[in-house]
């Protein structure tokens, strides 16, 4: 059950991280999407919003709201398991 744990945090954290796209001089908004995070850097010339790199604002609290929902559920499913176990 821990390494489910870790798997579903690795991917949470890592794999498909929040971020919000800004691009230009205004900080026009572009699109709110999930990217992987190394893809947080664009430096790549074809990834160019009208000859501007775009801006990847990481959204940490939403982030964060999603591993404390799923360390809560993961907790609660233990609990469940473990109280199962017992009366076995």
């Amino acid at each position: 059950m821990l390494v489910i744990y870790m798997v579903i945090l690795f991917i949470v954290g890592v794999l498909r991280v929040p971020v919000t796209v800004y691009w230009g001089p205004e900080q026009k908004l572009d699109a709110q999407k999930f990217v992987a995070l190394w893809e947080l850097q664009a430096t790549d010339p074809h990834q160019t919003i009208d000859n501007y790199f775009p801006i990847y604002e990481l959204n940490i609290v939403r982030v964060v709201y999603e591993i404390l929902i799923i360390s809560l559920l993961m907790y609660s499913l233990y609990l469940v398991l473990s109280n199962v176990r017992k009366s076995s």
